[in-house]
């Protein structure tokens, strides 16, 4: 997965119409809970907007927030959900994330992305690169 363009020029717009899609309005408090299917999927989340748009850590934290805020986050302070974040990225990314149940965990979230990507490209939201 490398950069892309289009969803680049719509990262704002494009990431906040997939959080609203794909998390429910809970799942903050599962990412608290530490349960490791939410917290591997806020990793992963956080992977495929920098992936996609190629764009530095806290650019790519930013939009993580601002797409989840509506739906999930409520009145949480970014500087909170960056910390927690952080905390999991650390903790469920890097050599840990080659076994086990996070490995899973965070292959399921990125088909279910990739999946999105594909029915927002058939539907023309984003383009394909040339």
């Amino acid at each position: 997965m490398s950069f892309e363009k289009s969803i680049y020029d719509k990262r704002n717009t494009y990431f906040k119409k997939f959080a609203n899609e794909f998390f429910h309005k809970d799942f903050w408090k599962k990412v608290k809970e530490q349960d490791l299917q939410a917290c591997c999927y806020l990793c992963q989340f956080y992977k495929v907007i920098k992936f996609r748009c190629d764009t530095d850590d806290n650019e790519t934290s930013k939009i993580a927030f601002d797409s989840m805020k509506k739906k999930c986050l409520g009145n949480l302070k970014y500087e909170k959900f960056k910390e927690e974040l952080d905390l999991n990225l650390g903790k469920h990314t890097g050599f840990k994330s080659y076994f086990g149940e996070r490995k899973d965990y965070l292959n399921a979230c990125h088909a279910l992305y990739l999946q999105w990507e594909m029915k927002m490209l058939d539907n023309g939201y984003i383009e394909a690169s040339q």
